[in-house]
């Protein structure tokens, strides 16, 4: 049988392949010391008001045995005992009750501390000598050994290396051999006991199912490994493109997307923490492996989804300097790896500096960007996958294209950001913002079909849809300064910011919300609602159409609310950014509907009060607000004149601009109706 390309390899061939392993030993607390006799203390008695003449106490009469552990029918009796076996009082006594004597406490958590770390030393050779059976090579002198009665311990010695990770091209035991080329996996195959991937649950539904839901909800969004070779390695057991930390990180992650029903024994929220417990127990921030690198990437989105965006930040941070320093030096990692791990943080970089407002990180990374992927890789299909019991409708995924055309997106933002955050002194003309703006319309304009008509698609598929978003967002950013620079005519600009704003909603609410709800968004999405929202309430308190189609400041402000609620039933971060979003209705005096007044009510992991802490938590900030002032004070002298001069020569046409975007939306519009009449 041929082996296919792994990259061409979908985790849905997967369904029960977790390995089963044996239990570990679980922890056991320190000893305490304690007392070994049941004489009561001695009383010391002071001669107050004396010299230091001796003490006068009165003689004890000393026992004629003394014993520190009495039998067990003496203890019941309170009675003395002389420590004989049997002793002299169950001797004379005429029940026939045996005399026994228990193991003192202390001694005997000695002896279970002692029989627990002898167990998991040899717990340790038997992994090491499993992994060793995996290689052709040892197997075996290994068996022989076994078949003559050799210790477990003896075996050990004898292996020559005692690491067998490092070996590539063994396959598990059990399983067929098209295990190893990725595609012929046949649900039942074992794997042998003792060398899974997590210690947080050998239940194989319950890990092929976080699986799915990583595959369907965040790879596709921010690709940070090859899906094809992480299975390839999954199964096969080896350490190339797998290890504990990113199988951890990854369950970690997909426990938020899980939905609670009550027919399901595990409680996953609870499983997450867990998960995350396991990856930091296996996590050592100094190896610089591919997977380990993955894995603290993953690790950012686990703790942005949960609230805690200053310790995401440290995850991301590691990650970037590590894959910097990885594809510097001299390695062997296969291209297409390596291109989706450096594009993947490539874009959480960016993306991230973006919603928070932040100069970007600019680490040296290897070039690989030019290396695409096969074309077949965006008919590989994408599951919409949410519950166990899914029969999931697939389509093309478009990965490969999506992929490709983000990061051409990214590169614009990663430049826009490097103009209006820079921590130092700079001059920003009309030209630098109206270069910038020319390139994310060229980049909007040379889509191809499958990508930039997905809005008139009935079913357009989320990162897609996640993508035009962040195109709408990136345009709203750039030119939301000028609504507030002096001398610079309000109406220049205003209509084309709300458009983007507005699409940006719609795409959301009528695509993405209809189809998948939000409860499934990308974390760093939920930062985009939120700044989309916060901008419409502060600059536009009456639209600037008279378009029936174009909502209205109150309507759009609650579709933020109503679309970060949704989100806030699995992740932490969303409640404190609904109720931002909140707070900034009430400042800007806006009324909001009174249909969200029953969706106050916390939803899964939502809280009902937040600090102050817990908003610079989030947002790494003490505003979430995007520092309109500061870039206006860059801005040339001359900006509102050479923008007069300059905009149409770079495509800014006001009314052009904006009724391509409004064209756009009534198209869609229709898509939804004919959609909702058809459901």
């Amino acid at each position: 049988m041929s082996l296919k390309d792994p990259e061409k390899v979908s985790l849905r061939t997967i369904r029960t392949s977790v390995a089963y392993s044996s239990a570990s030993i679980s922890k056991t607390s320190q000893s305490t010391s304690e007392s070994t006799s049941r004489d009561p203390p001695l009383r010391h008695r002071t001669n107050q008001g004396q010299g230091s003449g001796p003490l006068v106490s009165k003689r004890r009469r000393a026992p004629v045995t003394i014993t520190k552990t009495a039998c067990v029918n003496c203890k019941k009796a309170k009675a003395k005992c002389d420590g004989n076996a049997p002793c002299s009082r169950c001797t004379t006594r005429t029940d026939t009750l045996p005399c026994v004597y228990e193991a003192h406490t202390k001694h005997a958590k000695e002896e279970l501390v002692k029989q627990i770390r002898e167990l998991r030393a040899k717990n340790r050779l038997s992994e090491r000598i499993f992994k060793t059976l995996q290689n052709s090579k040892k197997a075996p002198d290994i068996l022989r050994a076994l078949n003559n009665g050799e210790s477990i311990e003896g075996i050990a010695q004898n292996l020559d290396r005692p690491h067998m990770e490092e070996q590539d091209g063994f396959s598990p035991v059990g399983s067929p051999p098209s295990v190893v080329g990725g595609s012929g996996y046949e649900p039942g195959t074992q794997i042998m006991p003792g060398s899974s991937w997590t210690t947080v649950t050998h239940d194989s539904t319950a890990l092929d199912h976080l699986f799915q839901l990583y595959f369907a909800w965040v790879h596709p969004v921010s690709t940070l490994f090859s899906e094809g070779h992480f299975v390839d390695s999954y199964k096969g057991q080896k350490q190339r493109h797998c290890s504990s930390p990113l199988v951890n990180a990854i369950c970690a992650l997909a426990c938020h997307f899980h939905t609670h029903s009550k027919a399901s024994e595990l409680d996953y929220d609870q499983l997450g923490v867990h998960f995350s417990d396991a990856f930091l127990a296996g996590f050592e921030p100094d190896d610089k492996s591919i997977t380990t690198i993955q894995a603290a990437a993953v690790m950012f989105l686990v703790e942005l989804g949960r609230g805690f965006g200053l310790r995401a930040s440290s995850y991301l941070r590691l990650a970037t300097e590590s894959i910097a320093e990885f594809s510097g030096s001299s390695n062997d990692e296969l291209p297409v790896v390596l291109k989706n791990t450096i594009q993947g943080i490539r874009c959480l970089n960016v993306e991230w500096a973006q919603v928070t407002f932040q100069f970007p990180t600019n680490v040296g990374f290897h070039a690989v960007e030019n290396n695409h992927e096969e074309a077949s890789l965006d008919e590989s299909p994408w599951y919409f996958y949410r519950h166990k019991e899914d029969q999931c409708p697939a389509w093309p995924s478009l990965l490969a294209t999506t992929n490709r055309e983000k990061i051409k997106l990214i590169r614009i933002i990663n430049d826009v950001s490097t103009i209006i955050c820079h921590p130092l002194p700079n001059t920003i003309t009309a030209c630098h913002i109206l270069e910038q703006y020319g390139r994310f319309t060229a980049w909007r304009e040379a889509l191809p079909p499958m990508l930039g008509d997905a809005e008139t698609s009935t079913r357009a598929l989320p990162h897609v849809l996640s993508l035009l978003v962040l195109y709408d967002y990136s345009i709203v950013q750039l030119l939301s300064p000028l609504l507030e620079l002096g001398g610079f005519s309000f109406r220049l600009v205003n209509e084309v910011v709300w458009t983007h704003a507005h699409h940006a909603l719609l795409l959301l609410e009528r695509h993405y919300r209809l189809h998948y709800t939000c409860r499934y968004q990308p974390a760093l999405q939920m930062f985009v609602v939120l700044n989309i929202c916060h901008l419409i309430a502060r600059f536009f308190p009456a639209k600037p159409t008279n378009d029936l189609a174009i909502k209205d400041v109150s309507e759009a402000v609650a579709i933020g609310v109503e679309i970060l609620h949704e989100s806030s039933i699995g992740f932490p971060a969303a409640g404190a950014l609904q109720e931002l979003l909140r707070r900034s209705a009430v400042t800007y005096s806006l009324g909001l509907p009174q249909s969200l007044d029953n969706i106050r009510t916390p939803q899964g992991n939502m809280r009902t009060s937040y600090s102050h802490d817990d908003f610079i938590d989030v947002c790494t900030r003490p505003s979430y607000h995007q520092p309109l002032r500061g870039m206006c004070e860059k801005l040339d002298s001359k900006f509102a004149e050479d923008w007069y001069s300059q905009s149409s020569k770079f495509g800014f046409t006001l009314r052009n601009q904006a009724s391509k975007v409004r064209r756009s939306s009534r198209m869609a519009d229709r898509v939804w109706a004919s959609s909702l009449s058809g459901s």
